[in-house]
């Protein structure tokens, strides 16, 4: 079987950034879009703002977008059976009929981050940036590209 590369855009918000979320403390926050999209192979792992644990990237991916690229790939996945079945029932014949009842595709909504009153911090480290839930006194934040604590 061939590999199927399939592609769907997130919108960001109004400042430029999409969401996260972290697979340890299930917090959510954003990060610039072109930060995120460089082939900087700098920084191949992400830390949560928040708890400052690290995973590669792939495993800060939010719930809606897991089940959106479930979608994508179920609704490929119909389509090339649909396909097969039709080529199958074009093979009736006077002995042997076949029918197939087409399966439905999964609803596909478009993904889009909400604006928010979440505050955006630079890293003196690494110039790059997130965007958190930031509370005085409460709230440490580390840079979700290099790990350190930027405030």
């Amino acid at each position: 079987m061939k590999n199927k590369e399939i592609k769907f855009e997130i919108e960001a918000d109004s400042d430029g950034y999409v969401s996260y979320e972290c697979p340890f403390c299930k917090s959510s926050f954003s990060l610039e879009v072109s930060e995120v999209q460089k082939n900087d192979q700098i920084y191949v792992e992400r830390y949560c703002p928040y708890c400052g644990l690290n995973n590669s990237l792939d495993k800060f991916y939010t719930e809606e977008v897991i089940e959106q690229a479930k979608n994508i790939a179920s609704n490929y996945l119909i389509d090339e059976i649909n396909k097969e079945f039709k080529k199958i029932s074009n093979k009736s014949n006077k002995y042997i009929k076949i029918t197939y009842k087409p399966l439905k595709n999964q609803l596909i909504k478009e993904l889009k981050t909400k604006d928010g009153t979440e505050e955006i911090f630079e890293c003196k480290n690494c110039s790059n940036h997130v965007k958190v839930d930031y509370y005085i006194g409460r709230t440490k934040v580390y840079c979700a590209f290099c790990g350190i604590d930027i405030c």
